[in-house]
C-alpha cells in the first residue's frame, strides 16, 4: 500500500443533509468522507505519524445530527486483525447539547 506524503490540514466536509464532518483541530485525523447511503458515510482516517501506516485511533467531530434519525458512520481503513472495536468495544461520544442539558460528558455509545 502506498501512502501519500501530501500536506494535510484536516477535513471540513458538508453533506447535502447538513452533516458537517470536521477534523481541523489538533489531533484530528479524518482524511476523507464519502456518502454511501441516505444517512450512511464511509470515513477514512489519516495514518498515525511515524508509523508504517498503522491506525490505532480516530478523532473528528460531526455536527448537524437530526433527532430521531439513525446514521451509520463506517470507519473504513482500520486494518488491525485483533481490534477491540471488532470485539464489541464502543467509541466514546461527546454531545455538547446533552452536556448542557443533562450534565453528561463523554459516554461510550454507538
Amino acid at each position: 500500500m502506498k501512502f501519500s506524503s501530501r500536506p494535510f490540514c484536516g477535513q471540513h466536509w458538508e453533506a447535502e443533509d447538513e452533516l458537517l464532518f470536521d477534523s481541523f483541530f489538533e489531533g484530528g485525523n479524518l482524511d476523507a468522507v464519502f456518502r454511501v447511503g441516505e444517512r450512511e458515510y464511509d470515513c477514512f482516517m489519516r495514518v498515525d505519524s511515524n508509523t508504517g501506516g498503522h491506525l490505532q485511533w480516530f478523532n473528528f467531530k460531526i455536527t448537524g445530527w437530526r433527532k430521531l434519525l439513525k446514521y451509520k458512520i463506517n470507519i473504513c481503513n482500520f486494518q488491525k486483525d485483533k481490534c477491540l472495536f471488532s470485539r464489541g468495544m464502543k467509541p466514546y461520544i461527546f454531545s455538547s447539547k446533552r452536556q448542557a442539558k443533562e450534565k453528561v460528558g463523554w459516554v461510550q455509545n454507538g
